[in-house]
């Protein structure tokens, strides 16, 4: 996989991403490190495609800001626990771990349950500086889960490029990502 996203060219999505996050860049003399909680709805709308594809474009997003871990989970209308039985996979970036988004689950869309499990019951996110969620879209979330760490909704359904209605996402901002790219 390594080979394959150092000849990714950067997408615009990537870009928009980092500087839609809160975290210096660390030639700049900000933060060197860091870590980033990742959400990744797997719906039986997303294909693995789609989620090595992000993935990639999350690497390369995390080499370039310096980030040092990512903590992802995966949700349909739960949260999917890995084959060890933890609900979070935790990539160490600086030792250089590669980022594999894993297609776990496949049914319905619920955007709460892994609000619920940051902010509830995880017990070690006081170094996480924002939470990202990757989604086409279709679902809601409770305004009351709002997390303490900035959100950012990366939308890959065109339908939902723009501002959401309130009533369903009411937080966090939206960020699209285009997955054309995928299939060039």
């Amino acid at each position: 996989m390594e080979t394959i996203i150092k000849d990714l060219p950067i997408p615009k999505e990537v870009i928009e991403v980092q500087e839609a996050l809160p975290i210096p860049e660390p030639e700049s003399g900000g933060l060197s490190g860091g870590e980033i909680a990742i959400a990744i709805d797997t719906s039986c709308s997303v294909s693995q495609p789609e989620l090595d594809y992000i993935g990639g474009c999350v690497q390369l997003m995390c080499e370039e800001l310096g980030i040092e871990r990512v903590r992802i989970c995966y949700c349909d209308t739960r949260v999917r626990k890995n084959s060890q039985g933890e609900w979070w996979d935790i990539y160490d970036i600086s030792q250089g771990e590669d980022i594999e988004f894993e297609l776990r689950g496949g049914g319905g869309t619920e955007f709460n349950p892994p609000f619920n499990l940051f902010n509830d019951f995880s017990d070690d996110v006081e170094e996480v500086s924002a939470f990202i969620y990757f989604t086409d879209g279709y679902g809601e979330v409770d305004a009351d889960l709002e997390p303490v760490v900035p959100v950012f909704w990366g939308i890959t359904h065109e339908r939902h490029y723009h501002e959401p209605d309130r009533r369903y996402i009411p937080f966090g901002e939206i960020c699209p990502v285009d997955i054309s790219g995928m299939h060039s």
